[in-house]
């Protein structure tokens, strides 16, 4: 997100001031909601998403239906891959109507997934599941002036960093207002990849919007909140305490619904 000729004194205060130190290696999988019980398989709920964690930020675009299968037997089904960076994790979404509560199916994880520096795992994983009939919790989607405008105002905001008569970079966090008009959908010119490509050990990828509808992996802005992966600059927020997974967690949450403004 540079700044502007009108605002380049903001550099000297703004939260991009330096790059963090970027996590490099290969990416492991820590956990999964399909790791298998005392029968060989897990049992999962119809209608709950599989996850699978991992331990560092991955390249998005390597997350795909090439390196992330479900099959039973010669069957593949086309499940809805979705990637929350705040979480590390990959959710697999299923039609429920192409699941069969008689069949033993199998979650592969593909060589090919990569951190976000480029690093791609050469290991392979496979869970085998079983679908039974559970209640499943639903998660309330955040609310853009209830729950995301107060924490990021609260933590972004003030009139020091992203508020005031003249914010940083001219992203506004001090309002659901101000959210809405300098943050979805605009587009975070910081420092981008010069070739247009994402190369291992290189800040900034190229094309990003500060927040992309329903793309937390995609928008800048949860980046800057972790404090990791294709960024330039200290993490946000700067000089305090940073946010918890959870707080991160309703920001990204909310962008995934759609970063849409409350309902009137």
């Amino acid at each position: 997100m540079r700044a502007r000729t009108a605002f380049a004194a903001s550099l000297l205060w703004a939260c991009d001031l330096a790059p963090p130190a970027p996590t490099s290696g290969a990416p492991r999988i820590v956990a999964s909601s399909v790791e298998p019980g005392a029968l060989g398989y897990a049992e999962h709920p119809v209608g709950a998403p599989l996850s699978i964690d991992f331990d560092r930020l991955l390249l998005p675009r390597t997350v795909s239906r090439v390196t992330v299968q479900f099959v039973s037997g010669e069957s593949a089904l086309t499940p809805r891959l979705r990637y929350d960076p705040a979480q590390r994790r990959v959710r697999v979404e299923l039609d429920q109507a192409a699941l069969r509560m008689d069949l033993e199916y199998e979650l592969r994880v593909r060589q090919g997934i990569a951190s976000w520096d480029g690093v791609a795992s050469t290991e392979s994983r496979a869970f085998r599941v079983r679908f039974v009939e559970r209640p499943v919790a639903v998660e309330a989607t955040p609310s853009l002036r209830r729950d995301v405008a107060p924490l990021l105002a609260a933590s972004c905001g003030t009139s020091a960093c992203h508020g005031g008569e003249h914010p940083a970079m001219r992203l506004d966090l001090s309002s659901a207002e101000g959210i809405l008009r300098t943050a979805v959908g605009v587009e975070s010119v910081e420092w981008p990849s010069p070739s247009g490509a994402v190369d291992r050990g290189e800040y900034g990828w190229a094309g990003f919007v500060r927040i992309a509808r329903s793309e937390p992996a995609e928008s800048y802005l949860v980046y800057k909140l972790v404090g990791d992966g294709p960024v330039r600059g200290a993490p946000m927020p700067r000089g305090a305490e940073p946010l918890s997974n959870a707080q991160i967690r309703v920001v990204s949450a909310w962008i995934e619904a759609g970063a849409r403004d409350d309902p009137p």
